[in-house]
């Protein structure tokens, strides 16, 4: 299994591909254990650009703290709520298997 470079490594956190060649990189990564919580990295990741705009924006100095925090706080709270989804995105995207899922019962 060969890890991915630093470029590549970058290019998957910020949503592309990988080479081929890497494919058993990428289903380790998006399905052993903590896969979730990687899920979650990489997805502040994304965000922390616009966190730091954020914070550069003008005003009182409990916005240039909360704003930014709540950006990252809500996309690692979406990120944790739909993990499933985007991890069969990014299998699909990959052209890996993606897992089955039992459908979430009917009615209450």
């Amino acid at each position: 299994m060969k890890a991915p470079t630093r470029g590549q490594r970058l290019r998957y956190t910020m949503g592309g591909r990988l080479p081929l060649d890497r494919r058993t990189w990428v289903m380790q990564d998006l399905t052993t254990k903590g896969w979730r919580w990687r899920a979650m990295g990489r997805a502040s990741l994304q965000t922390l650009p616009f966190a730091v705009l954020l914070a550069l924006l003008p005003g009182p100095a409990w916005i240039h703290v909360a704003v930014p925090l709540l950006l990252v706080v809500s996309v690692a709270f979406v990120t944790a709520a739909y993990g499933d989804d985007i991890r069969d995105r990014r299998l699909a995207q990959h052209g890996l298997p993606v897992p089955e899922r039992e459908p979430p019962p009917r009615g209450f």
